[in-house]
This record gives structure tokens, C-alpha cells and sequence, in this order.
């Protein structure tokens, strides 16, 4: 029976982290924070318990967060007592936001979950970035799969099976698939969402991509 969901399970793996994710998240922060600036209108997609926002909340006011967890939504009002960050609860497939709203759309380390949905979601994200805005997507990539089963094993996550480096977990988690990428797949992957890569940064585990419409 499981007992945690998907974002406890990540909120753990936060804690400790091997140096590889440690070097992930830290190099995550600094590009966030480099990208923002005053008054910049920003959303978080996937947001958890909005541990990224929580890197950029003295750069702006102008913070949300998004999620389809319950969970997600008690942790992240929790991190935020003061209302620093608004969180919507709404799945990313259908976002209640107009279009052109934010100048920055991000997603750090969940679009490993998104499975069928991925084109799907990243058109979303695409149709509520302005014009001149950026989107940034923090991903697994092709050199992650040792590191990914070491955190699985360590954390007991429920897995059901594995398929090459496509990881399956138990429903009961919440998200029942995470998966890594090679600089082709997000090269096809976004050029079948409409996006351009304005820059793509290769990590030991991770890609940090910037994308434009």
C-alpha cells in the first residue's frame, strides 16, 4: 500500500541530495534568479511545494504557483504564510490563466512525469507566455538513469516496472511515470510544441533549456 505521493516522495529527495543533484539544484537557482527580473510575472507549472519559487521570491511579487496536488497545495501555503506566491490548484493540461499572461513559465524537474500529456502541457505553457517571454524546463537527462534508481532504491519509492530508462511507479503515487531525455527527444519534442531553444545547458543528470515561441 502507498503511503506517500509523488511530491513527498521528491520533498524527501530534496534533503541530502547526492552531489549530483545537489550540483542540479544549485545550478537550477542560479539560472532562475539570473532570468528574473523586477516585476517579472512568473508561473511555476508542477510548483510542489514551491521550493523554486521560494529562490526567486525576493526578485518579485508576481509569483505563482501551479499543481493538481491537495498536498502540494497545503505544502506550498505552508513555505508561503504570508501570500508572497499565489498557488492554483488545476491540472497543466488546462490552465485558468489568459493568454500572453506571464513573462516566465518554468517547470524544474517534473516534466520527467508528464507521459502522454507532454505536447499537450508545453502548448499550455506556450499559450500563457507572452510574446517576448522565456520558458524554462529543467529535465532528466540521458545521463540520469544510475542516479534516478539510486534515489528510487534509497527512498523505497514504489516502482511497478521498468522499460529501458522509462520508470513506471505504483498509481497510488500519483504520477506513474518518469522519464529521461536525449538532446534529440527535447529537440522533437519541442519543435512539435512550436518552441524554439534559445539555449540549452547540459548538466551531469539534467538539461536547463530556454525556449521562446
Amino acid at each position: 500500500m502507498v503511503t506517500k505521493t509523488n511530491l513527498e516522495y521528491w520533498v524527501t529527495a530534496t534533503v541530502n541530495p547526492s552531489p549530483a543533484y545537489a550540483s542540479w539544484y544549485k545550478e537550477e537557482e542560479r539560472y532562475l534568479r539570473s532570468q528574473v527580473k523586477k516585476d517579472t510575472k512568473v508561473l511555476d507549472v508542477a510548483c510542489g511545494d514551491g521550493r523554486n519559487l521560494l529562490q526567486i521570491k525576493d526578485l518579485t511579487k508576481n509569483l505563482y504557483g501551479l499543481d493538481h496536488d491537495l498536498i502540494a497545495e497545503k505544502a506550498f501555503n505552508k513555505n508561503f504564510p504570508n501570500k508572497e506566491a499565489k498557488f492554483v490548484l488545476s491540472e497543466a493540461e488546462k490552465m485558468p490563466f489568459d493568454d500572453n499572461y506571464f513573462d516566465m513559465v518554468f517547470c524544474c524537474g517534473s516534466f520527467c512525469n508528464f507521459g502522454d500529456h507532454k505536447i499537450t502541457i508545453l502548448k499550455e505553457m506556450k499559450r500563457v507566455l507572452k510574446k517576448d517571454g522565456i520558458m524554462i524546463l529543467s529535465i532528466y537527462s540521458e545521463n540520469a538513469f544510475k542516479e534516478r534508481m539510486e534515489l528510487y532504491k534509497r527512498h523505497k519509492t514504489p516502482i511497478l516496472k521498468v522499460e529501458g530508462t522509462t520508470v513506471y511507479f505504483d498509481p497510488g503515487l500519483g504520477d506513474t511515470i518518469s522519464e529521461q531525455f536525449s538532446k534529440q527527444d527535447l529537440e522533437n519534442i519541442f519543435k512539435e510544441a512550436g518552441l524554439n531553444i534559445i539555449d540549452l545547458k547540459e548538466l551531469e543528470i539534467s538539461y536547463l533549456v530556454t525556449l521562446r515561441k
